[in-house]
């Protein structure tokens, strides 16, 4: 029997090793957003969508308030289609994670220094991510994370009576007080007949 080698392998990594040594610092055309969604601390579920950017400048890309405030009015109503639970979600807050390294640093760069790498956002501005090594493109990622409100339950008081045209004036409840009956002195009166009192 004839064995063939698989030797794909070899021009895999050949490749690998190609674009590790013509790294390339780029904008990045888009990114995808991560929508999560936490309900009573825990991960309900989430929504993943891929946003384009302006890169008009060569420098970086640019996400507009209006977009990002398009996003998050978007990402708030899409729970609605998918339960009938009451409350409302509101957006939390958000996070870029973005590597945007010198190309010098590429190779020294761990886990230990992705931590630097995340970053708040925030809506009312426009978010400006800098160019970043073109390695790392795959790793960039915007995080929204959405709570949900729930409505409290209001208490019905018990003596309310009912709005209804037909039982107006009528409680719907009936309410009985039972108070302890107040202890009486007896007073003995003495029997005094008419004679002895002549």
């Amino acid at each position: 029997m004839d064995l063939e080698l698989d030797l794909s392998w070899i021009s895999e990594q050949e490749s690998i090793l190609d674009h590790s040594q013509n790294i390339e610092l780029k904008p990045l055309t888009s990114i995808p957003i991560l929508a999560v969604y936490i309900d009573q601390g825990y991960v309900s579920f989430y929504k993943k969508l891929d946003v384009p950017l302006d890169i008009s400048g060569s420098e970086c890309s640019v996400l507009y308030s209006e977009q990002m405030i398009q996003i998050i009015q978007k990402c708030k109503k899409e729970p609605f289609n998918k339960s009938n639970d009451k409350g409302k979600w509101y957006w939390a807050h958000g996070a870029l994670f973005h590597i945007d390294t010198d190309i010098s640093h590429v190779y020294s760069f761990s886990a230990s220094s992705g931590n630097k790498c995340l970053k708040p956002i925030d809506f009312c501005s426009d978010l400006v991510i800098a160019s970043s090594p073109d390695l790392f493109h795959f790793s960039s990622q915007i995080y929204l994370f959405f709570e949900k409100q729930t409505p409290p339950t209001s208490i019905k008081p018990i003596l309310k009576s009912d709005s209804g045209q037909h039982n107006r004036g009528k409680s719907t409840k009936k309410v009985h007080l039972v108070l302890p009956i107040p202890e009486t002195k007896t007073v003995k009166k003495s029997r005094q007949t008419r004679r002895r009192l002549i």
